[in-house]
């Protein structure tokens, strides 16, 4: 009896002893997602991570470790791409290249069928041989669509070359009308200048007959002066290079011999057109 509880005890010890022995060496390891722990007797050890914060904690003993690292990038493009298109027609603005025409013939005539654009036209004219010292020569433009005429040229007197000018506000088809007792040779031209061709004020020109000349660029209200020596009409006019009619200007003089001042306003590119028998002057300021 007595030795048998004596194995009993044994075995009971025995068991209790190889229990023991298994828990001391075996450790358990748990692994999360974002967190491992370590368990061996009388220890503990346990790592987290959290995007930048690491934990390892020991049994009896936690050491934290933080790392936090800002990087702060502020990457500012700002691209300013400003494309200021300032059309400044009058100094950018190439314009169209109008080749000038020549005519001839004698007497009367009609240049037919001709292209004629909108805004100013200048006849240039040679006569000879004519019937009388004071025959008359006309140059017209007749529109073949609306009918509408437009004299460019007129002469009576003796001189036998002049220059005249007008404003066409229909860009088509175009008669050109001539009447003459004599021989003749005409140049139609359509000048076509920008600002930075022109003179501007004070402007100061003489010539003889009928003369066109320019360009120039005047703006707000000026100032002329002329003078004339020859009997007759003496007619100075300051043709707008381009059209509407709206804008077509009005004689700036109306006079016969002597010297005059008047005062006129206009504002862009512009021809003189001096309808004179003698010899004149101009000055604008």
């Amino acid at each position: 009896m007595d030795r048998r509880r004596f194995i009993v005890a044994g075995a009971w010890i025995g068991a209790a002893a190889l229990t023991g022995c298994s828990e001391g060496d075996i450790g358990r390891t748990t692994t999360d997602s974002e967190t491992t722990t370590t368990e061996t007797e009388g220890e503990r050890t346990t790592t987290e991570t959290e995007g930048e914060k690491t934990t390892t904690e020991t049994e009896g003993e936690k050491t934290t470790t933080e790392t936090e690292t800002e990087t702060e990038t502020e990457t500012e493009t700002e691209t300013e791409t400003e494309t200021e298109t300032e059309t400044e027609t009058e100094t950018t603005t190439t314009p169209i290249d109008i080749e000038p025409k020549i005519y001839s013939g004698t007497g009367t005539k009609v240049i037919r069928n001709q292209q004629i654009h909108s805004g100013l036209v200048v006849a240039e004219v040679t006569y000879s041989n004519l019937e009388y010292d004071f025959s008359n020569i006309q140059v017209t433009l007749r529109n073949i669509e609306s009918g509408r005429t437009t004299q460019l040229y007129g002469d009576s007197g003796p001189v036998e070359n002049g220059e005249g000018a007008n404003v066409v506000d229909e860009t088509g088809a175009y008669h050109i009308d001539i009447e003459s007792q004599g021989d003749w040779e005409i140049t139609i031209s359509q000048p076509r200048a920008t600002r930075a061709d022109a003179d501007t004020p004070p402007i100061d020109v003489s010539g003889t007959g009928q003369t066109v000349t320019g360009p120039y660029y005047i703006e707000r209200t000026r100032v002329i002066t002329a003078t004339n020596d020859a009997e007759g009409d003496f007619i100075v006019t300051l043709w707008p290079m381009k059209a509407p009619w709206a804008d077509f200007a009005m004689p700036l003089l109306e006079a016969g011999p002597g010297e005059y001042e008047s005062s006129f306003t206009f504002d862009g590119i512009g021809y003189l057109h001096v309808n004179s028998d003698g010899n004149w002057t101009i000055q604008i300021e």
